[in-house]
């Protein structure tokens, strides 16, 4: 059996019996994979980012190093645009990046269900992005989380670490409602640790890299975090005293290099974003982050990786089983935060699939979007949105759902009435009855079982989407 048949086929065996976080689940929907398939997944085929790729065959065909180069000390022209015309401010953004006016990294912040959180889709806008404009690094990633994936980045964890909510796409407040940029958080109990491994094997392991880790401390908590052997203890009182030296620097200002203790990093400064504190490190180079329970209530948010160059950066917040809804559950100010401090050049909100299989009437879906896009434009006026729609899904012979096509217009109609861009995946797959032939296709596009695509087909649809947001450049 060949390799890629092996894991499409352990992919989606492991969906299908793991654990998923969604209300009114339907049969066959998908929970992302176990943390042994995550690792062959990360460290064999889809966590090799292009610069590893490109070593490979720089490797075995003995030429030089050099042609690296054009991956990520990318030579910027003028910029061809796509075909999301509602977008245009965001287009400005990436030209006046791509002209050299803009220094800092064009960020995209992608949330949607399934679909985006198993990141084989949304990877391959990253790295269209990332081919264009220069990679900017991973983006954001959950901490200490199971059943986790993102195509550059490889997780370990051990002991244990509770969930809140323990059903993520809820839709419905629970607990304090402070869920910072993703919607859940992770606390570690006593002996638990957590590791991120990201680049330390590839051509750019000597780079310098900004960590950002987004964390809140309880009940006195305290967290060890190592970069290699070197330590730091993050407590209640040094982020307290952090934060009222450095406050929340400007927008491109350099920025103090604190705790001056030998080693690869340190901390570069220490923002509060409402109830959640952003404690960014400043690494020589690559080096695995180490996460130790300390003692209290540690709250852990997530946290962004990003190279020093700046380059484009996509970050996905993906839960599976949710809706549209599920964002009206978390807090709206401590979100809003989040966003502002993040500062999207674009919000991409992918949904559809899940409310193909409700019951709720479509008039309450318009609704929601308005009140989830008012969220986004209290933080940052005027932002830029697109929003996409749900894949084909099948019924039990093989015909499209009737649903997907009156979900699909439905958002149409909304991301006309709030100024965004639409795009259809169904109707990227090719409409009506495109599941049934993408599941017939060869290599085969669509697992059996009528809602998810494989892998195969989730690299397909997010080229198909990377094409309208940013086609290939021509550039000598």
């Amino acid at each position: 059996m060949r390799l890629a048949t092996f894991l499409n086929c352990a992919f989606f065996l492991t969906i299908s019996l793991g654990c998923s976080f969604q209300e009114n689940s339907y049969p066959g929907q998908i929970a992302m994979p176990s943390p042994e398939l995550t690792t062959i997944l990360s460290t064999r085929n889809f966590a090799r980012n292009e610069s590893v790729l490109l070593a490979d065959k720089v490797q075995n065909t003995g030429a030089k190093a050099q042609p690296m180069k054009s991956l990520f000390q990318v030579s910027l022209g003028a910029l061809q645009r796509g075909s999301l015309k509602e977008v245009d401010a965001f287009y400005r953004e990436l030209e006046t990046f791509s002209n050299g006016e803009r220094k800092t990294s064009p960020h995209i912040y992608w949330l949607g269900d399934s679909h985006t959180a198993a990141d084989f889709m949304t990877h391959r806008v990253r790295r269209r992005l990332a081919r264009i404009l220069g990679d900017g690094g991973p983006g954001f990633v959950r901490v200490g989380s199971d059943h986790y994936r993102h195509e550059q980045v490889q997780f370990w964890r051990s002991g244990q670490w509770a969930i809140e909510p323990a059903q993520p796409a809820r839709r419905s407040r629970v607990f304090d409602g402070v869920f910072g940029y993703s919607g859940l958080r992770l606390i570690p109990k006593r002996g638990a640790e957590a590791s991120v491994r990201w680049g330390d094997k590839d051509v750019r392991k000597s780079e310098p890299r900004w960590v950002t880790l987004q964390v809140r401390m309880q009940e006195q908590a305290s967290l060890d975090v190592y970069f290699g052997q070197q330590r730091f203890q993050l407590n209640t009182q040094l982020l307290a005293s952090l934060t009222n030296d450095i406050g929340l620097p400007k927008d491109n200002a350099p920025e103090p290099l604190l705790q001056q203790n030998s080693g690869i990093a340190k901390i570069s400064s220490v923002r509060q974003v409402g109830p959640i504190s952003w404690v960014r490190f400043a690494l020589e180079h690559a080096a695995r982050m180490r996460l130790h329970y300390g003692k209290g209530r540690p709250e852990v948010f997530g946290a962004f990786l990003e190279y020093m160059q700046a380059g484009a950066v996509l970050d996905t917040a993906g839960i599976n089983g949710s809706r549209i809804a599920t964002i009206l559950a978390w807090e709206e100010t401590q979100h809003i935060a989040q966003i502002r401090a993040r500062k999207p050049d674009l919000v991409v909100l992918s949904y559809g699939t899940n409310e193909v299989f409700d019951q709720t009437p479509l008039s309450r879906y318009p609704g929601q979007y308005e009140r989830v896009l008012a969220r986004f434009r209290k933080a940052i006026p005027k932002l830029p949105c697109w929003l996409i729609g749900p894949t084909d899904a099948a019924k039990a012979n093989g015909e499209s759902r009737a649903r997907v096509e009156a979900i699909t217009q439905m958002q149409r109609k909304v991301a006309k009435n709030l100024h965004c861009a639409f795009s259809s995946p169904a109707e990227l797959m090719g409409g009506s009855g495109s599941f049934k032939r993408w599941m017939q296709s060869s290599p085969r596009l669509a697992s059996r079982d009528k809602v998810h695509l494989t892998i195969a087909g989730y690299h397909k649809l997010g080229d198909l989407l990377a094409d309208q947001l940013l086609p290939p450049q021509d550039r000598p």
